[in-house]
């Protein structure tokens, strides 16, 4: 299967660990993000900086994203810092995506997210920033393996399935999600380098069948589910 691939407008780096909190170093007033959670929030030229805190209390897979269509349009920088608050990652602040996510491995402790204005009009620039995380490690053996399963998507609420494949980016395992209802295909998942993510956000409760299968060979990926 071809998959639907993302056409360059959204960043993506790869997280490698953490530092530990430096002596003396202040921590910025954060709200607490919990794993596997998103919260809504916004910025504009008054309330211009947020920050979110994220603990982690063992290793494993995370994938940090803000999702905003207005971000599509009007600059919003979204930062990840180490508990000392050092930049982990640079990225170009002009950015514009309305979708910008910082995936990898990760390892025990304490992170921050910064999410800030990168203009000066007087717009209101709505969000929602997640974090999802796993433990589990999946593996397809060949291209005839698949991993099927339903979601309960409550009506009203918002929800991002992701998956992360761990193997090499130039590799063609590339696994794609297929989403089902009454036995019809209805969706797939945007695909961002090594990840594939779909999101709902819908105003009636429904069942969706998922099917996860490799486009190429074998290879090992996390399945992830974030609701706000």
């Amino acid at each position: 299967m071809k998959r639907r691939l993302a056409m360059g407008v959204w960043l993506v780096v790869c997280l490698l660990g953490a530092t530990v909190l430096a002596s003396g170093a202040t921590s910025p007033n954060a709200t607490d993000l919990a794993l596997n959670s998103a919260k809504h929030s916004f910025v504009d030229n008054v309330s211009s900086l947020a920050w979110w805190k994220v603990v982690a209390t063992e290793p494993g897979a995370v994938v940090f994203f803000l999702d905003s269509p207005d971000a599509a349009t009007y600059p919003v920088r979204f930062e990840l810092y180490s508990s000392d608050l050092a930049l982990l990652v640079p990225q170009d602040q002009n950015f514009l995506g309305s979708f910008k996510t910082y995936f990898g491995y990760l390892a025990q402790g304490t992170y921050y997210l910064k999410v800030e204005t990168g203009y000066a009009d007087a717009k209101k620039v709505e969000y929602d920033v997640g974090v999802a995380f796993a433990t589990k490690e999946r593996v397809f053996a060949n291209q005839t393996d698949s991993y099927a399963f339903n979601i309960d998507i409550a009506g009203g609420t918002k929800t991002w399935l992701l998956l992360l494949d761990t193997s090499d980016p130039i590799e063609a395992f590339n696994p794609n999600i297929e989403v089902y209802y009454d036995g019809k295909i209805v969706g797939e998942s945007v695909s961002v380098s090594n990840l594939d993510y779909i999101s709902w956000d819908i105003a009636k409760s429904y069942t969706f069948q998922i099917k996860i299968m490799p486009y190429q060979g074998a290879g090992k990926y996390y399945v992830m589910i974030v609701k706000e």
